[in-house]
């Protein structure tokens, strides 16, 4: 059986680059993992042209992401906000691919 920890662990795991799931999430996704840092610049089209200049550079600081499956089984990456229960939780593990 695969090694599973608390949320602390799951979170220090996050920060070293590594990807981590919930045992009862399933066996290829979801997963969730650190976006590092990064800067950004302003382009025609996106949505931070509606309040930056174009060409206007963004810091973009760290932030987590899920990888999860679309009811049309496209993989889909989206922002992560943990809940209590995640935070909680006892079944956190290493996700391998």
């Amino acid at each position: 059986m695969e090694e599973v920890f608390s949320f602390d662990v799951a979170l220090q795991k996050l920060k070293n680059g590594e990807k981590v799931c919930r045992l009862h999430w399933g066996e290829k996704v979801p997963f969730i993992f650190k976006n590092p840092a990064s800067k950004i610049t302003v382009s025609e089209g996106r949505p931070l042209a509606s309040n930056y200049e174009i060409g206007t550079t963004v810091w973009c600081h760290d932030y987590i992401m899920q990888c999860h499956l679309s009811i049309d089984s496209e993989l889909m990456i989206i922002p992560w906000t943990a809940n209590q229960l995640d935070i909680l939780a006892e079944d956190w593990m290493v996700y391998h691919a």
